[in-house]
């Protein structure tokens, strides 16, 4: 079984890697509703490199974090996952996007490890260590949003 680590770098020279995680997903489809919506408001991702680093940008301008789900075992590692995030106000943290590998999502052979879930705890354990924020939402598509208690 592969490990799992968390990690706001992730090399630039697998950029082919992270544009078939976030933008070829084979099961986008699920989440549409949410995907459009947070492109209509915050804009479009793109990828870019900076100093050998892939980061996550948004056309519409708006300052984003990225967090990397990498699954290491002895021989190899990959992308299993990515988060992209913002701060939306004072006492709000955003998730914008979560893209999971197909064998991490709730019927890939991975499932056990509840990815998408570990993500949002994640981001929940960052919004702890911001003064201030209080909440974490997501959207979920239709102009419907859950906020969860940092």
């Amino acid at each position: 079984m592969s490990r799992i680590h968390y990690t706001s770098v992730y090399d630039g020279r697998r950029r082919r890697e992270l544009e078939k995680l976030l933008f070829q997903n084979p099961r986008q489809h699920i989440v549409r509703a949410a995907i459009v919506e947070g492109i209509e408001k915050y804009g479009v991702p793109r990828i870019v490199v900076e100093d050998g680093h892939l980061r996550v940008k948004l056309e519409g301008g708006l300052e984003v974090q990225t967090l990397f789900a990498v699954a290491s075992s002895l021989f190899q590692s990959r992308l299993a996952g990515v988060m992209i995030y913002t701060r939306l106000d004072s006492e709000t943290m955003l998730l914008l996007h979560l893209a999971v590998a197909e064998d991490y999502s709730s019927h890939g052979r991975q499932r056990k490890q509840m990815l998408a879930l570990r993500f949002v705890e994640q981001l929940r354990g960052i919004a702890a260590r911001i003064k201030g924020v209080r909440a974490v939402r997501v959207l979920l598509g239709h102009e419907r949003v859950r906020d969860l208690a940092v």
